[in-house]
């Protein structure tokens, strides 16, 4: 069909504009070269007016997969389902609340959605109804391959929230805990620490490795060696008694470090009440700081590095407002930088109390 008209680009945009109409919502759309053939235009003619038909949302291109027809509902308020692990954690409840005001505020339809945190929140996706799914503290540990495959496949978009998967067409918002652990073992080194230890507390996953590494290459270049302490926990446990576990039978060895860096404040709370009751204070002789910030009782007197929830939250809703409006020129995998949050839990060294570094 060879478009004769003066102005090619004006006549195949109202072409394609009715030929989309009469299609259905996902289906698939002919390629550059198809269009090219079938208008017998050039690709100057196709390309802007494929890329207007996507900046109005009626077209949506996916790498590796193709193009596909989109039908956007004008005025028609967004929903956000919000999925919340049940795991008992005011943090959760906390980063679900953050997220839910964010929503109220820009507009969205939103409901929380308690999950069982032993379920694979995977296979809920392809039975969810929304126009965008937040998953809340749901990815324990490292993605699975046919996890990926569901979430770069749902016909709902989802965003990963309070975790990372650095895998292509995965989207998520988290604090950068590799800066975390830079930033602590800085810290820890200004305040004179030079006996650093890391207490692995939570399950084994992408946010720990990534603590440790952190932790580990900024207190090497100070010349400070870094052990890590692991508890064991596994998803699913108990990881506060599983410190305390942890801490029982380990509690001589601890005493040859000035500084330990918990990996969570609510473990980071248990094991400063376990020291207290073997007579160990902190900070005056064990300093102790935790991977971040949640309310809960004795987490006043501890020091944290933490991302700020509030950011968090703005971001998901950013991406989330930015998916539904077909804007896809951004990073949909965010890690926000933390800082220091003092409260007292890491003493100050004297300079004639520093110990020695060996080697």
């Amino acid at each position: 069909m060879e478009l004769n008209k003066e102005n090619k680009a004006e006549l195949l945009y109202g072409r394609l504009r009715d030929r989309i109409e009469t299609m259905t919502e996902g289906e698939s759309f002919p390629s550059v070269r198809q269009l090219m053939q079938e208008y017998q235009v050039s690709r100057f003619t196709v390309d802007p007016v494929l890329r207007k038909l996507r900046e109005q949302g009626h077209l949506e291109s996916v790498i590796g997969s193709g193009t596909f027809v989109r039908h956007p509902e004008i005025g028609k308020q967004p929903k956000l389902l919000i999925l919340e692990s049940d795991w008992p954690s005011p943090s959760i409840r906390d980063m679900s609340a953050l997220l839910a005001a964010r929503a109220q505020k820009m507009n969205f339809a939103h409901e929380i959605v308690p999950v069982d945190h032993r379920e694979d929140f995977c296979r809920m996706l392809p039975a969810l109804s929304a126009d965008v799914v937040v998953a809340n503290s749901l990815a324990r540990d490292l993605l699975t391959a046919d996890q990926v495959r569901s979430l770069v496949n749902a016909p709902v978009p989802c965003i990963l929230c309070l975790n990372a998967a650095r895998v292509d067409r995965v989207r998520f918002v988290n604090g950068n805990n590799q800066a975390a652990g830079m930033i602590v073992a800085n810290y820890f080194f200004r305040h004179g620490h030079r006996q650093m230890a890391f207490l692995r507390t939570e399950p084994h996953g992408v946010a720990s490795d990534d603590l440790i590494q952190g932790f580990r290459l900024a207190a090497g270049t100070f010349g400070c060696d870094v052990d890590v302490l692991d508890c064991g926990t596994k998803s699913g446990e108990d990881s506060s008694e599983r410190t305390r576990g942890y801490l029982a039978r380990n509690l001589n060895r601890l005493r040859k470090y000035s500084a330990i860096f918990v990996g969570s404040s609510m473990t980071a709370v248990a094991a400063m009440s376990f020291l207290a009751e073997h007579g160990i204070a902190v900070p005056e002789e064990i300093s102790m700081l935790a991977l971040g910030d949640v309310k809960i009782a004795g987490a006043e007197r501890l020091s944290v590095a933490a991302s700020a929830r509030a950011d968090i939250a703005r971001e998901v809703l950013d991406m989330a407002s930015d998916i539904v409006n077909r804007r896809f020129d951004r990073n949909f995998q965010v890690e926000i930088s933390p800082r220091i949050i003092e409260r007292g839990s890491v003493k100050l060294m004297q300079p004639g109390c520093l110990p020695v570094a060996q080697g």
